[in-house]
């Protein structure tokens, strides 16, 4: 087993792929700067799309992005532009579209679009961004979210927000696997039960689909969405709710996210106007993630004359409609007992004066050189740049009726007033489970106002619970940080075989178990792996290597390097090294010194040959994984950057060394094609070779046919017409490095040539 450029240390197993659900933002994202962001469009498509009876159009131009944060200046070409979201089409100051990669274009910083929202609603262009921020500080996996200087054809737009786009990208970061079905919820998105079929949670009463899938579209499966959306409506009686609620939903997340929503007044989410967020069907854990979305109508934003500094945390939907991901939820006393702690503790920690006022003054006093001039701005309803000041400290009247630090005052106080307090049994999340050779290493958050006794309960190949194993939180041994809630205990590692586990918490007298009802399951130990290597791949094959139906796809091939034959039934190739079986080998064996060639085209129907996964030119992971019984052992995995169109990567010599730009493509032969110094061992003789004007090709066998190869990967094919001794004609092609490919009945050989 070998390991390339960045991943894996026998240290981890599997199991840790730990989600990262807080990344940092990049470069795409720093709040440090006020990026400048340039559009150049032909002004005539420019004027289609910003004319009335085009605002509701998708269609995406061709347009040239330049971006400037002061110390780097970036410029990519034929990016896709058009106008986004649902109200803002109307407005003045329009929001837009960025797609790095409609016409071909790579991602910009890992990105493949990006989300300029004008903010013409708020005043003080300041409230989503807020929202963003403070929610990542209540725990809740949510957008990054920065400013931005927008100018389009030279013209000053104002002063914009660049908020990241929810996509596979979005996915990966933060949970390590993008598989799962990530839903989309619109306006009509009460979660509310329809019936036992999942296609009828696919209505789309309004032109677009209610819960609208936005990964898997081929499979189109809602059958996960129905499951939970049944048991939260029909099982709340049972008395095993919460077991199979758990089950299928991180309530702890929600809980969160409930409490921020009622703390910053999102009257837009799914517990009042049922809109504005997504679901994601986690395939690491099996249950779905809440995501928020589109936090602009906060902090007393308002178009129904509705006080939400005032409105009781315990009666936030709208009265007389079915709103079951919070009235469900929160008729279960141990999920109302911990929206309110969170609530309570989000207000001690974050959420007051103290850190909330000196916060918004720094954003003001930051974005206030730039509104000044936001002519856009002033279009919608009037805000000039004495409203951008005032708007952060009182209200401007009609749908502003607050000013931020105003509302976050008042919501405050009334909080300390509505709140139920009450002492909470430990809330324990995010476990996480790592081992090496020497040791298991098991740890999870948990939250208490006092100091809990935490242990855990494992059973190892079914050998046995050990039980009340004591975790700790002092920054000793694998705990990292002492006093951060994060709790770990460390056993002796066991050996190759699968590990069932659950964690117990116990303060004030009382406890939780975690998970609730089942237990937590890993695989710990691999045994020793075959020689394969993932020797040659492709990841942008426009026009050099066709298969069989003539079509240019991605590519990459597997190679025995090992004496012995290995079957590849049991094994797996992945582009998510965090999904380690994506997509299963055919039942195929490959003898030592032999090459298998796949194709990377998300087409199985083509063959046995062609996988569930394209490669991505800007750069991704790959590799080749040991069966289950061997816990999906890595067997050879890399991570590649960015490649060029036609550009053969892989091992030389075969199976050796690191990946590096190859000269030739080779897809299912060698990567070390015969020099002249070679033709002793070979059935064919060529000469001569450098060559001038002709070149005579002998063989011991007929010749079915011959490709010859550029240097730039561009063929010729040539009929052998079955004879055993050809002459080729090379007065017409350039000088340079060439590859002859000789195909007979009993094989095919390869001999590099150089051209006079």
């Amino acid at each position: 087993m070998k390991c390339y450029l960045i991943l894996l240390t026998f240290f981890y197993s599997l199991s840790a792929f730990t989600q990262n659900l807080f990344p940092s933002p990049g470069t795409a994202f720093n709040d440090e700067v006020i990026a400048r962001i340039d559009i150049q469009i032909d002004q005539d498509s420019l004027d289609w799309m910003l004319q009335a009876e085009n605002q509701d159009s998708n269609h995406e131009f061709s347009a040239s992005f330049t971006w400037d944060n002061g110390s780097e200046q970036i410029t990519q070409h034929n990016i896709g532009f058009r106008l986004r979201g649902n109200t803002s089409r109307k407005a003045k100051k329009k929001s837009f579209k960025i797609d790095f990669t409609k016409f071909g274009g790579n991602r910009f910083f890992e990105l493949e679009e990006m989300n300029l929202n004008g903010e013409h609603n708020d005043p003080s262009i300041v409230r989503s961004k807020v929202c963003w921020d403070l929610y990542k500080m209540a725990g809740i996996p949510s957008t990054h979210a920065n400013h931005v200087l927008l100018y389009i054809n030279e013209v000053y737009r104002g002063l914009y927000l660049n908020i990241e786009h929810i996509d596979k990208r979005f996915l990966k970061k933060r949970y390590a696997l993008d598989a799962g079905n990530l839903y989309k919820c619109f306006w009509g998105a009460d979660m509310a039960f329809r019936t036992s079929n999942a296609d009828d949670y696919k209505h789309s009463p309004f032109g677009n689909r209610i819960y609208d899938l936005k990964t898997n579209k081929k499979e189109d499966d809602y059958t996960d969405l129905k499951q939970f959306i049944t048991i939260l409506n029909n099982e709340t009686a049972a008395p095993d709710f919460q077991c199979q609620l758990e089950s299928i939903f991180n309530v702890d997340t929600y809980l969160r996210a409930m409490a921020m929503d009622i703390l910053v007044g999102n009257w837009d989410g799914p517990i009042f106007n049922k809109n504005n967020f997504y679901l994601y069907a986690n395939p690491r854990t099996g249950k779905f993630e809440y995501l928020p979305y589109d936090l602009d109508n906060t902090f007393g934003i308002d178009w129904f004359g509705i006080d939400w500094s005032n409105r009781d945390p315990y009666k936030w939907s709208q009265d007389g409609e079915k709103r079951p991901i919070y009235t469900n939820i929160l008729s279960v006393p141990a999920y109302r007992d911990r929206m309110s702690f969170y609530m309570n503790q989000f207000i001690d920690d974050f959420f007051n004066e103290d850190f909330l006022v000196p916060y918004l003054e720094d954003f003001k006093n930051r974005l206030s050189p730039h509104v000044v001039n936001d002519t856009f701005a002033i279009a919608d309803y009037g805000f000039d740049h004495q409203d951008f000041l005032d708007s952060y400290d009182k209200g401007l009247g009609k749908h502003v009726p607050f000013g931020i630090t105003e509302f976050i005052k008042s919501r405050i106080n009334n909080a300390m007033y509505q709140l139920e307090e009450k002492d909470i049994a430990p809330a324990m999340s995010r476990p996480a489970f790592q081992w090496n050779d020497n040791e298991m290493i098991f740890s999870l958050q948990v939250v208490d106002n006092d100091s809990p006794n935490v242990s855990l309960h494992y059973n190892f190949n079914n050998q046995g619970w050990q039980n009340n194993i004591s975790l700790s939180d002092d920054g000793l041994g694998a705990d990292a940080i002492a006093g951060d809630g994060f709790y770990t205990a460390q056993v002796a590692f066991p050996g190759i075989g699968k590990v069932d586990y659950y964690f117990e918490a116990a303060a004030a007298n009382k406890s939780s178990r975690f998970p609730y009802c089942t237990d937590l399951q890993a695989r710990v130990g691999f045994a020793a792996t075959s020689f394969l290597f993932i020797n040659e791949f492709m990841a942008d094959n426009n026009y050099s290597f066709p298969d069989e139906a003539d079509q240019y796809d991605d590519w990459l091939e597997v190679y025995n390097g090992g004496s012995e034959a290995v079957y590849l039934g049991d094994k797996f190739l992945s582009d998510d090294h965090a999904n380690p079986s994506k997509w299963p080998m055919p039942d195929k064996t490959l003898q030592p010194g032999e090459f298998l060639l796949f194709w990377c085209d998300e087409d199985q129907g083509q063959g046995d040959t062609h996988t569930n996964f394209k490669l991505s030119r800007s750069g991704e992971e790959l590799g080749i994984w040991d069966s289950e019984a061997n816990n999906y052992a890595p067997i050879d995995t890399f991570t590649y950057g960015e490649v060029s169109p036609d550009t053969p990567w892989g091992l030389y010599p075969d199976g050796v060394g690191e990946i590096t730009n190859l000269s030739w493509r080779t897809p299912g032969y060698s990567n070390v094609p015969l020099s002249a110094k070679d033709l002793a061992a070979t059935s064919i003789e060529v000469f001569p070779n450098p060559v001038d004007v002709l070149l005579m090709v002998q063989a011991d066998a007929p010749i079915s046919s011959m490709e010859l190869i550029a240097i730039d990967g561009k063929t010729w094919v040539i009929d052998g017409a079955e004879q055993e001794q050809l002459e080729l004609d090379f007065s017409g092609f350039a000088a340079g490095m060439y590859l002859l490919r000789v195909k007979m009945k009993e094989g095919t050989e390869q001999i590099k040539l150089l051209k006079l």
